[in-house]
């Protein structure tokens, strides 16, 4: 082989390589990130977070700062419990709403988005079976008559 080629070769590599290399680590960076996000849902992570972005001085301040995080880690997860069943209800009245509008493969798709974590799947992500064409005007275009086959939202916080 000749020294260009090799070169070549070599240079390529060492591109490919680097490039893996950047893709796993954008990945390994972006799931560290949601996972703290994840974390400052919860009580303990939301408190555990600001104290060590805080880094208290001595046992006394730290004391007295984890009493007010505390407090205000009960009242962000209501708020988020809150904000999250809210918006549950809303995603699953537009699910209800876009139903009789959908053919089958729409609804499918749209069922399939809600198992990434929406709301638009019933809890269990199975949809209730029914009869072909059910929900739809003439010729099974959508149509038909509104929330035939409705389902709870999901009241997991």
């Amino acid at each position: 082989m000749k020294t260009g080629t090799k070169s070549t070769v070599i240079i390529l590599a060492t591109l490919l390589l680097g490039f893996a290399i950047g893709i796993l680590a954008s990945g390994a960076l972006a799931r560290q990130r949601v996972r703290r996000l994840a974390e400052m849902r919860t009580r303990p992570g939301f408190s555990s977070r600001v104290e060590e972005v805080i880094q208290p001085t001595d046992d006394a301040q730290r004391a007295a700062i984890r009493e007010v995080l505390e407090a205000a880690g009960l009242r962000n997860h209501e708020i988020y419990s809150r904000t999250r069943q809210e918006l549950q209800a809303s995603l699953e009245q537009m699910r209800e709403q876009l139903e009789p509008l959908l053919t089958e493969e729409q609804l499918k798709r749209l069922q399939r988005l809600g198992r990434g974590g929406g709301s638009f799947a019933p809890p269990g992500g199975e949809r209730r079976m029914r009869a072909p064409g059910a929900g739809r005007g003439p010729g099974g275009r959508p149509g038909g008559r509104p929330g035939a086959d409705s389902i709870a939202p999901d009241s997991t916080p």
